[in-house]
């Protein structure tokens, strides 16, 4: 088991807090771009359980990187520059989807309580 990949899993689901929380002020959305950083908000939410998931499986042992990669090229969801790179270097990119996502939240809390 992999401890990287075990603590990534586990602070990329922590972001469901923030997902929901994005998800309850776009219900509440009064303009365009409260709409707009709800749907730029729910697409990273969605991309952030993916690679949870993802993390899981290879901190578990159902998958491999070789196998995530052949997989995810044949589905086109990540170009082949990307593939071999060493969990430690994908684990580090993973937390920034998270800062992304609480940032797009402290704008939505600013537009929506601050008129």
């Amino acid at each position: 088991m992999s401890a990287a990949a075990l603590s990534t899993a586990r602070l990329l689901r922590a972001a469901r807090l923030l997902s929901l929380s994005s998800i309850a002020l776009t219900l509440f959305a009064r303009n365009a771009l409260e709409i707009s950083l709800g749907l730029i908000a729910f697409w990273l939410a969605v991309r952030i359980e993916f690679d949870a998931r993802i993390f899981d499986a290879l901190a578990e042992g159902r998958l491999s990187l070789d196998a995530f990669d052949s997989a995810a090229l044949a589905l086109r969801i990540m170009p082949k520059e990307k593939t071999g790179r060493p969990l430690e270097l994908r684990c580090r990119g993973a937390p920034r989807l998270v800062l992304v996502l609480g940032a797009i939240l402290v704008i939505q809390f600013a537009l929506r309580f601050t008129r």
